[in-house]
């Protein structure tokens, strides 16, 4: 059996903590800390109180209008990142 997370994956979660922690950005959830529960890091973000994108693609047929709007600020989040480098 092999062991999750591997020391790898751990690595990478500390990475990901490292670039995106302090982003505060529309479309970005922010990034609070990183903990350790059961020896895996786990990244404790800010609750929004809102459903996830997959989630409500499975609740509703979105007109095009309404896609094309979550396409944009999705991109302009994507932008958001990119500006600083990541």
């Amino acid at each position: 059996l092999q062991d999750y997370p591997s020391s790898r994956d751990k690595a990478r979660i500390q990475k990901e903590y490292e670039v995106v922690k302090g982003i505060k950005s529309p479309g970005i959830v922010e990034i609070l800390s990183i903990e350790t529960f059961e020896d895996s890091p786990i990244l404790i973000m800010k609750d929004i109180g809102g459903t996830s994108l997959s989630q409500l693609l499975k609740e509703k047929d979105f007109a095009l209008q309404e896609k094309l709007e979550i396409s944009i600020k999705l991109a302009e989040a994507i932008e958001n990142i990119h500006h600083r480098e990541i």
